[in-house]
């Protein structure tokens, strides 16, 4: 059996940012792998002495919420002096809901700074239970204080000891507070920016390490540095210092997941800016709705027109734009479903990509409690063909059998 580590982070497809986040704030500390662990797969805890009591961290969206409670009843019954924390999105928006699944800790927020706290309280064996941003049960009653949002300036974006590099977090927060979405009712409607300079260092530490691709995170890749949604002159000073750091052979990734684009940031010289100065061949543009009436309700922001406009000006650019659309929206009528229809072709004529969704309430949004999506079967079917030519992807067969799922389950219990 190997030493017990203090900390445990379970990190998975959906939450590897966040970990990475988190393990970046100890390291910058002078943190070791070693009493700190990462674990990809639950195989690499069997070195782990079974009556440890490490601290096992995990991290959920919504969507693989169960998956990590089920995760964590199974350590618990191989690790029974463990304790158990759980944070991101999902918890954040019901801490209570993890706490009666069994966690001993819900982590509410950013966790940059809970991570250093509750890493000093473990070494030193003192409790935890008043950390601001950590909440629990007593007595049945949810305690706890939140805990504010962190200044990213001061964190690094990587962990190089414990090897955990990915895209370069350039802003933080979203200002649309859009009804689906769960990023300005986790992060903060008030956006917090990474520096020219923070960002160029984080860039030459993969420089450093030979990476090939530099991808970078951001709610709208567009708006760093630019919340009057000007010509983005602070964003080509730094796109073309990062091509001056990586070199002609590496590549910039840039408008794309994880750094996508709001359609009214989309101007001529923007796009022109990223065919400059990256070497993805597409931009990824959120319009989500063709109905105008939609996108009000939504809160989303822009309007039809913009999302026309940002795919022309991509298309002159030599960018190929895939746009988001979301069907089965709460409150969208048939008209609004055929506006949406009616400009999906429209796009696709002039040569973009569709990447489609349907819409599921997700906690802590505006509209959490609505009613799962669905859509007609002639659309559906005819979203089949589309997927089937190349004409359109993105998780909207697989969300839509959820909801309906959802739904029938509803029905039978009425």
């Amino acid at each position: 059996m190997t030493k017990t580590p203090l900390l445990v982070f379970r990190m998975t497809t959906g939450n590897r940012t966040a970990v990475r986040a988190l393990v970046a704030s100890l390291e910058a500390i002078g943190v070791e792998p070693g009493p700190v662990r990462v674990v990809r797969d639950l195989r690499e805890v069997d070195g782990i002495h079974p009556q440890g009591s490490p601290l096992f961290l995990f991290s959920a969206m919504s969507w693989d919420f169960s998956e990590r409670v089920a995760e964590m009843r199974f350590l618990r019954r191989r690790f029974p002096a463990a304790r158990f924390v759980i944070g991101g999105p999902h918890t954040s928006a019901r801490p209570r809901e993890a706490l009666d699944a069994g966690f001993d800790y819900a982590a509410v927020g950013e966790g940059e700074e809970m991570i250093r706290v509750v890493w000093d309280r473990v070494r030193e064996g003192r409790p935890f239970d008043d950390v601001a941003g950590l909440y629990r049960l007593v007595d049945g009653d949810l305690v706890g204080t939140p805990a504010s949002p962190v200044d990213i300036e001061r964190f690094p974006m990587m962990a190089r000891r414990f090897k955990l590099h990915g895209p370069i977090e350039i802003t933080r927060g979203c200002a649309s507070a859009c009804r689906y979405c769960q990023t300005s009712f986790f992060h903060g409607v008030v956006e917090r920016w990474r520096s020219h300079a923070a960002i160029i260092a984080a860039v030459g530490e993969l420089v450093a390490s030979d990476f090939a691709y530099y991808r970078f995170l951001s709610p709208n890749a567009l708006g760093w540095h630019n919340p009057g949604n000007r010509t983005p002159e602070a964003l080509h000073a730094l796109l073309a210092d990062i091509r001056q750091a990586v070199g002609p052979h590496r590549k910039i990734i840039f408008g794309t997941f994880p750094a996508e684009i709001r359609p009214e940031f989309v101007t001529r010289e923007s796009m022109a800016m990223i065919r400059r100065y990256c070497d993805n061949p597409i931009v990824v543009i959120g319009g989500q709705s063709g109905s105008d009436r939609m996108l009000e309700h939504m809160h989303r922001g822009h309007t039809v027109a913009d999302i026309h406009r940002a795919v022309g000006h991509a298309i002159v650019a030599g960018l190929r734009p895939i746009v988001d659309l979301i069907f089965g929206l709460p409150g969208e009528t048939p008209d609004d479903l055929a506006a949406t229809v009616r400009m999906m072709d429209e796009l696709l004529a002039k040569g973009a990509h569709i990447r489609g969704h349907v819409f599921m309430p997700l906690p802590g949004t505006p509209w959490e409690h609505e009613s799962p999506g669905l859509i007609p079967d002639d659309l559906a079917r005819r979203f089949k063909l589309m997927t089937s030519k190349g004409a359109m992807s993105g998780c909207w067969e697989e969300q839509l059998r959820k909801n309906r799922n959802v739904s029938k389950r509803i029905a039978e219990n009425r």
